[in-house]
C-alpha cells in the first residue's frame, strides 16, 4: 500500500504550517506598511485630496535641510551610545566584581556617588 501525500511530506510540510501566521501577520502589519509608506513618499500629498508624482523630489528636498543632517548625526550617535552601553555596563560589573582591596573603596565611590544622586 501506497502512503498518501500527507504521510510522505508531514516532516516537510509541518514548519510551513506552523510559520504560515506569523509570516502572514508579519507581512501585513510590517511589510506592508514599510512598502506602503515607501510608495507614497514618492507623490505630494497631504494626507486627503489628490497624489501628485514627484518622484525622488521629497529625497532630494529633505537632504539639501540642514535639520536633516543634524537629525543624521543624532541618531549615528544614539546609535554607538546604545550599541556600546551593554558591553560597557558588562565590563564594569566584570571590574566591581573582582577581590581586590582597592575595589571597596571604588564600590564605595560608585554607590555614594548613585545614593548623592537620590537625594
Amino acid at each position: 500500500m501506497q502512503a498518501n501525500f500527507w504521510d510522505r511530506n508531514q516532516l516537510k510540510l509541518a514548519p510551513v504550517f506552523f510559520l504560515a501566521p506569523a509570516m502572514l501577520f508579519f507581512a501585513a502589519y510590517v511589510l506592508h506598511p514599510i512598502f506602503s509608506s515607501l510608495w507614497i513618499s514618492f507623490f505630494e500629498w497631504d494626507g486627503v485630496g489628490e497624489m501628485f508624482w514627484v518622484g525622488f523630489g521629497n529625497y532630494i528636498e529633505m537632504w539639501e535641510d540642514d535639520r536633516v543632517h543634524t537629525a543624521f548625526q543624532n541618531n549615528v550617535l544614539w546609535l554607538i551610545c546604545f550599541l556600546f552601553a551593554p558591553p560597557l555596563s558588562l565590563a564594569l560589573g566584570i571590574y566591581l566584581n573582582q577581590e581586590l582591596g582597592e575595589i571597596k573603596f571604588i564600590k564605595s565611590l560608585f554607590f555614594f556617588r548613585l545614593l548623592s544622586a537620590l537625594w
